[in-house]
């Protein structure tokens, strides 16, 4: 092995570069920007994992100090605010197009995951931006919910998707029945489930 491939191969240790900067007390972070006029943004998030929204009321954290606005996604959709865009480079199995449920910045009549934003508040300090959001009263039904894949792709597990069997995208690569054939006709299979952390290449 060379030593480039030896220097940028997979597994090798990459030395941390920040280190010093931060022991040093040099580093910068958001909190550490202040300008003249700034404001500052605080959700309100979802405990729930699935949950229906029967009702947001946001009166009181409207009338706190400090707070300059209160939105939730009626009023997103009044400012002309679109659905997030689905990807369109994903397709069903069966080459159908992706299945995602509709997305929009801020949750409008159901929550489908736990941190969800369903209010958000701008406020002239964090304190009050926080305040406020505790302020907000949101009105939940909870809904059955899905904890792993396996749960998802049961037959009647709850929907999260806009298809029955929750499968929102399948990507497959290489020649199908090839591989199936290098299978059956091998000496050994193993098969074992792995479990990791959710990913986001």
């Amino acid at each position: 092995m060379n030593s480039i491939a030896y220097k940028y191969g997979s597994g090798q240790a990459v030395s941390r570069i920040e280190d010093v900067q931060l022991l040093k007390g040099l580093g910068q972070y958001a909190d550490d920007v202040v300008h003249a006029g700034q404001t500052f943004l605080s959700f309100v998030r979802s405990p729930h994992a699935h949950a229906n929204i029967s009702g947001i009321d946001t009166t009181a954290a409207q009338q706190m100090p400090g707070v300059l606005a209160v939105y939730t996604a009626q009023d997103m959709h009044k400012l002309g605010v679109k659905p997030m865009a689905k990807p369109v480079n994903f397709k069903r199995a069966d080459g159908s197009p992706i299945a995602s449920a509709t997305r929009t910045i801020l949750a409008s009549d159901r929550v489908r995951f736990v941190g969800e934003t369903v209010v958000a508040v701008v406020a002239s300090s964090p304190e009050a931006a926080k305040n406020a959001c505790e302020a907000v009263v949101v009105d939940y039904e909870p809904l059955a919910c899905a904890v792993t894949l396996q749960d998802a792709l049961a037959k009647d597990a709850p929907l999260l998707a806009d298809v029955p069997d929750n499968v929102v995208a399948e990507t497959r690569y290489g020649d199908h029945q090839a591989c199936q054939g290098a299978f059956a006709t091998a000496a050994h299979v193993v098969s074992l489930d792995i479990t990791h952390q959710r990913l986001i290449p």
